[in-house]
């Protein structure tokens, strides 16, 4: 018979005794850790013990759903409306200062700030303890925020020929340029180690600095979209940077993934080894180009042979169905929800839009629009939140700027070195300028989705990272 061993209260009886549970039409014996109350207790009828416990049986006070009496309700619909209330302030405050014509601060960073303070605030109510609440959710950032960002970024991308256009450059950047830059932050993360004022860091491996460098080095599609479509930078420097941003996911995502098991089992092992990481990146690539593709074309042809006649709300509703599915299909494969996403949404706006009706298309590019914009509010406001919690955790200040400046040289090297080749192979008049370049050099901003990597980091390094990727990114964005 399975035992399992589960803890269902906070405060336990001074012997830290276990008594054995017999659940109704369950036959697992469960062995639970409880406490007692003298005012309101439970029989042993109620209990439900084993009768092979030595009698006579002690009273237990349970608490119902293993929790302290907090009402949940409660505290979920402050929390909901506290966040309602960011997204309302700072609507109102980007509003009065795109009236201004104040462009320094773009709406990324109010939404950061406004984050910021509202975990401020709540960490010197509550306490330290009040950490635990304000974590940050990676599975909600992925399948629930992400996709409707990623799919408009397609779909409403401004010019998809010049993106085909540039096609050879962004590859390279992301590919070959995420890759330097990586190689550049780890081993000099790792040479730096004993410079340390943080304990932890001294002990720092290889492999737990490629791991951490891969996600930090990797341009943040979600911060680049929306800081550059605040700024309305040039469409040419836009497309290269957004193009290398939403490509060079599959590169960092498979560097991430395979330095983090390198970390785990201590290097290249029979579990896990180079020709592993070479199948995984050449699956995870065709695999998420495969599951795009044939999500446009099931959206293509859907819309091609059904008429929505008169009912342009359904028309809309089935094509953000359609639109959402390519990124979690491409996720539960494990490949890059971030890929397939974006392929399909150039798809749709190829295909699918000239078939639907004029009143469709408005509310489906509406309803994107509207999506992607509250996901982006939402990602920056958590990214704010959880900027006070890092700082709560851990933080190592010598870490963090050995990091930031390693990114700077290193995404300098990447850039300054690419970048003329690239130039070698374009025409005259298209040639990327050195404005451009250094442009370029700058604006690789780092974001939420590397913070929502980090939490998962197998090192005892893990908050000590976060607080530094937090850090960065905030920085970066602002």
């Amino acid at each position: 018979m399975s035992r399992h061993q589960v803890v269902v209260a906070t405060k336990f009886v001074e012997s830290e005794e276990f008594i054995r549970l017999t659940l109704p039409s369950i036959s697992t014996r469960i062995v639970v850790k409880v406490s007692s109350d003298p005012v309101s207790s439970l029989t042993e009828n109620d209990l439900g013990l084993d009768h092979h416990y030595p009698k006579p049986y002690p009273t237990y006070h349970v608490p119902p759903y293993c929790s302290s009496g907090v009402d949940t309700i409660k505290t979920i619909s402050l929390s909901i409306f506290a966040k309602v209330i960011m997204l309302l302030l700072g609507s109102l405050i980007g509003n009065y200062l795109h009236q201004k014509h104040f462009h320094y601060l773009p709406e990324s960073g109010i939404f950061i700030i406004l984050g910021a303070i509202y975990g401020i605030i709540i960490l010197q109510v509550e306490g330290e303890s009040a950490a635990s609440s304000l974590k940050f959710d990676p599975d909600f950032l992925t399948l629930a925020l992400l996709p409707p960002i990623i799919f408009y970024s397609g779909y409403c991308m401004p010019s998809i020929s010049n993106f085909v256009q540039n096609a050879r450059e962004i590859l390279v950047l992301a590919g070959v340029g995420t890759v330097m830059s990586t190689l550049i932050v780890g081993f000099g993360l790792y040479q730096g180690r004993y410079l340390g004022d943080h304990s932890l860091y001294k002990e720092i491996t290889i492999w737990e600095c490629l791991a951490f460098a891969s996600l930090i080095c990797a341009v943040d599609p979600v911060a680049t979209l929306a800081t550059f479509s605040a700024l309305n930078v040039d469409p040419d420097l836009e497309v290269l940077v957004f193009g290398e941003a939403l490509l060079n996911d599959a590169v960092a995502i498979v560097l991430y993934k395979s330095f983090a098991k390198f970390a785990t089992y201590g290097g290249p092992s029979q579990y896990f080894s180079w020709g592993d990481l070479a199948v995984k990146f050449i699956a995870l690539t065709l695999g998420s180009i495969f599951v795009g593709f044939m999500s446009g074309v099931f959206h293509s042809l859907l819309f091609k042979f059904v008429f929505f006649k008169h009912t342009e709300v359904l028309e809309a509703v089935v094509f953000l169905t359609c639109a959402y599915s390519s990124f979690l299909i491409a996720e539960y494969f494990h490949f890059s929800g971030i890929i397939a996403s974006l392929l399909h949404g150039m798809m749709a706006a190829s295909f699918v839009q000239n078939n639907m009706s004029g009143e469709g298309h408005t509310r489906a590019f509406i309803l994107t629009n509207t999506l992607a914009s509250f996901a982006d509010m939402m990602i920056f406001i958590m990214t704010g939140i959880i900027a006070t919690v890092g700082v709560v955790n851990d933080i190592s200040w010598s870490f963090t700027g050995f990091t930031l400046v390693l990114i700077l040289v290193g995404r300098a090297i990447s850039v300054f070195t690419l970048i003329p080749i690239l130039n070698c192979c374009r025409s005259k008049e298209r040639k990327i300028s050195f404005g451009k370049t250094a442009a370029m050099w700058y604006a690789g901003l780092r974001g939420a989705i590397a913070v929502g990597l980090v939490v998962g980091i197998p090192t005892s390094l893990r908050y000590m990272m976060l607080s530094t990727t937090v850090v960065i990114g905030k920085t970066c964005t602002v």
